[in-house]
């Protein structure tokens, strides 16, 4: 997968903190695994899009918040069973930063 160059620095702290250390773990994993597809920036929505393969290929959503001059995450959502910050989610973050 080639590389997403954001305008913005992701805080991945705080969005372990948002979604859960468990579900950050697990994803973090996924991205080293190279299991982050592709990834694309919506910079009017400030939104984070890939595909994760997980047991199929899931569509996550990362939708972001200005703060400042930078953003702040507020939530995620995926096609996942679970369907908002899970694994998935912190997976795009990672690989995204």
């Amino acid at each position: 997968m080639a590389l997403l160059e954001l305008p913005y620095e992701i805080d991945l702290d705080e969005v372990a903190r948002s979604i859960g250390r468990t579900f950050y773990d697990r994803g973090a994993a996924y991205a080293r695994r190279n299991k982050v597809l592709s990834l694309s920036w919506d910079e009017e929505r400030l939104e984070l899009s890939g595909k994760v393969l997980g047991s199929t290929l899931y569509a996550t959503e990362l939708t972001f918040v200005r703060a400042g001059a930078g953003i702040e995450f507020d939530f995620g959502e995926c096609s996942c069973p679970i369907g908002f910050d899970c694994k998935h989610v912190a997976a795009v973050a990672v690989a995204a930063a």
